[in-house]
């Protein structure tokens, strides 16, 4: 039966027992497993605590008695992306006062990247399926939202709650350069997406990894050494 099969999460449908039915499905819930081969069995422990703390507390509405619970499931979900972004951001912040690297270019390049990651997932899900406009405005969408929901919402608890009347001061000067770069990316996404005849392909994804490429050497260059440009 599924039950008991392992996927490649190291997760399997659980609570039925071995060879039931698929009618089991009210009974069935998503569980941690005991997986088989021994790299397998290593990432299973060091992702465990994770695995157990998503199985506690986020509903899989996969399982038939949880379908309507899909409320509390994206809740819970961005709670969790929250709680795990907030300890990468503090992790990174340590580690660029103990290294002296400048905490901006931890922003552009690990940071972005983690941050992007819940993104990407969904893009190649909802690509898999065929919706590729969806993948490609989920990709836009999300960095509009960063921009104008993402950085005001903090900004503003920061200096209307937490410390009235201070002001948010941005340390990088090479931003308006970067800002400027990345807008020019943004043009060159739509305009080369309009040459290829609205359709993505091995070629255009090929080309926006050297534009992001591109991009990081960039920031990292300026973000080193940002007085060569005055």
């Amino acid at each position: 039966g599924r039950a008991g099969a392992v996927d490649e999460r190291g997760e399997s449908e659980c609570g039925a027992p071995d060879g039931g039915d698929d009618d089991d499905d009210e009974d069935a819930t998503q569980c941690p497993t005991w997986p088989e081969g021994t790299l397998a069995r290593i990432k299973f422990l060091l992702i465990a605590p994770l695995l157990y703390s998503f199985a506690c507390t986020v509903p899989d509405c996969r399982v038939a008695r949880f379908k309507k619970w899909f409320p509390v499931t994206f809740i819970m979900s961005m709670v969790w992306i929250a709680l795990l972004t907030y300890v990468m951001a503090w992790m990174a912040e340590e580690i660029c006062k103990a290294l002296g690297i400048p905490s901006s270019i931890v922003g552009v390049t690990i940071l972005a990247a983690g941050t992007s990651i819940p993104d990407a997932i969904s893009s190649v899900l909802v690509a898999r399926e065929g919706h590729g406009d969806m993948a490609l405005s989920s990709s836009i969408g999300s960095n509009v939202f960063d921009i104008t929901f993402g950085l005001p919402v903090p900004w503003l608890l920061s200096t209307a709650f937490v410390d009235p009347g201070s002001t948010i001061i941005v340390q990088s000067k090479s931003l308006p350069l970067q800002v400027g770069t990345l807008m020019f990316m943004v043009v060159l996404v739509v305009v080369t997406i309009h040459l290829y005849g609205w359709s993505i392909n091995k070629r255009l994804g090929i080309c926006y990894f050297i534009c992001y490429f591109i991009f990081i050497a960039e920031a990292v260059l300026l973000e080193t050494d940002p007085a060569n440009l005055f």
